[in-house]
């Protein structure tokens, strides 16, 4: 069991080190995931692997995500294979299927959450560039307000001058 435990917490730690650093993570998540399939253990990394593309996805490395479900899938579904013994062809295209699904769902969700991510830093620039535009109309029509004062003062300043008024 300490074999398997630890294949499981460098699996999380590839998938944390995935989501920060995405080459490395899918490199180390596709070892992880060929050691585990050389080695006919059914552990973590069956539900996790999908995460690396998930994240190549999210993180906007379509090359990345590409590659690395080229190599992960296959990988899954032979551990897949070899793990529950599938010799009947319905239950192998069922596993397939569940795979293909699996590869399938995580590059949906890292697109929709990469969409999500852009939209929302196009929307926060559209609102900084909004500011910007109040604040410069905001100095303008004080820039104009003081002008016109200053104008009104030299204006009755001067008439006074030609009124003969002390100062």
């Amino acid at each position: 069991p300490w074999v398997i435990v630890t294949i499981d917490v460098v699996t999380c730690l590839a998938l944390v080190l995935a989501y920060y650093r995405p080459v490395p993570g899918a490199i180390v998540m596709g070892l992880v995931q060929t050691a585990t399939t050389v080695t006919g253990l059914a552990t973590l990394t069956v539900v996790l692997t999908p995460g690396v593309p998930l994240l190549a996805g999210m993180r906007g490395r379509p090359r990345l995500r590409v590659w690395s479900t080229a190599w992960l899938a296959p990988l899954l579904l032979w551990q897949t294979f070899v793990t529950l013994g599938l010799d009947v062809p319905r239950r192998a295209l069922l596993a397939a299927l569940a795979t293909a699904t699996l590869f399938g769902m995580a590059w949906l969700v890292g697109d929709v959450i990469r969409h999500q991510r852009s939209e929302i830093g196009r929307l926060d620039e559209e609102r900084e560039l909004a500011v910007r535009a109040e604040r410069l109309a905001i100095a303008r029509d004080l820039r104009d307000a003081a002008a016109d004062a200053t104008a009104r003062v030299a204006v009755r300043a001067e008439q006074a001058t030609l009124r003969g008024v002390p100062d």
